[in-house]
């Protein structure tokens, strides 16, 4: 394992992290969550633009924006994900978005949700300002979460703490990256192109509910999760579990869905 691909850095260079979720592609399409329905309207208010999802993986983000009418095409480099997302009825093609060939297309909107943080940012951004319009859109989506229930999250963070402590530290899952840093980073990237206006920081809240083995899974789709290895990861959700029993609990989780929406000038 690179240094680059230690559980809790999201970086592009982390192939390994970034490529451990297709090998359980219909638990990550059952249990990840999917984004605001605001959030796809102030993106598409029109309904008919074309859409570009990169990374789209399973295409939870890509069907909603052709629910709205959007002619949307995903890529996305791997075909356990993609075979998922085709079967919703979306045209995807496989590819890393650094070497997806567009043949000519543009676009009105480029989006990349839970996925640009896997582009490189020295070609993401520019990439994006070839493909797009003048007056279009680039906006990277993030899904940020943590338990919202103070105590449980501290049994939960003691136990991580004594079974996978690499975790605790830059976790999605438990609430620990440092959302406002990976936001700044990807916006000097976008700004460094010179090909855009200011990017503007879109927020949305919300919560959801996990019964324990809902919460769970959604532990077992986490790309550092999943680096601790097999035998490692379900001892440390077997404790986990434990003591959502031993309390009775479900896991209720805040969400704030953030959108970096950047206009080609």
């Amino acid at each position: 394992m690179t240094d680059c691909e230690s559980p809790g850095l999201r970086d592009h260079r982390a192939t390994a992290r970034a490529g451990s979720f297709g090998s359980d592609a219909d638990r990550y399409d059952r249990v990840r969550p999917g984004y605001p329905e605001a959030l796809v309207a102030d993106l598409s208010p029109r309904g008919c633009e074309r859409v570009l999802d990169v990374g789209c993986g399973t295409g939870r983000a890509a069907a909603m924006f052709a629910a709205r009418g959007c002619a949307v095409v995903g890529v996305d480099p791997d075909e356990r994900m993609v075979d998922v997302a085709r079967e919703r009825g979306l045209d995807v093609e496989i590819a890393s978005f650094e070497a997806w060939e567009p043949e000519g297309r543009s676009f009105d909107v480029v989006t990349a949700a839970q996925a640009w943080h896997w582009v490189d940012p020295a070609v993401g951004p520019a990439k994006a300002a070839a493909l797009l319009d003048e007056g279009g859109v680039l906006a990277p989506i993030w899904n940020y979460r943590w338990p919202a229930d103070a105590d449980q999250r501290e049994r939960i963070l003691r136990i991580y703490r004594d079974l996978a402590p690499e975790l605790v530290s830059s976790s999605p899952l438990l609430g620990t990256v440092d959302g406002e840093h990976e936001l700044a980073a990807h916006a000097a990237a976008i700004a460094a192109t010179d090909a855009f206006s200011v990017a503007d920081i879109r927020r949305y809240r919300w919560q959801q509910l996990y019964r324990p083995e809902e919460w769970l899974d959604l532990a077992r789709t986490q790309s550092d999760h999943r680096l601790v290895g097999d035998e490692r990861l379900e001892v440390l959700l077997a404790a986990v579990a434990h003591e959502l029993e031993r309390h009775d609990e479900d896991v209720p989780v805040r969400y704030e869905s953030v959108a970096l929406v950047a206009r080609r000038r």
